[in-house]
């Protein structure tokens, strides 16, 4: 779970932290093998971003 003092300022800026907060902790369960709580933006943000090359 994501530190409790990152969520509380997170949560304080409301919709777009707690946006932030949720994909926070699917980048947490994608490492740990547990269920997302936004599948589907995790993937959309997985699609817009540009390759990395080395």
């Amino acid at each position: 779970m994501a530190d409790e003092v990152l969520a509380a300022a997170l949560t304080a800026q409301g919709e777009s932290g707690l946006r932030a907060l949720d994909l926070l902790q699917d980048a947490r369960r994608i490492l740990t093998g547990h269920l997302l709580r936004r599948p589907a933006e995790v993937a959309e943000s997985c699609l817009r971003r540009p390759p990395m090359h080395c």
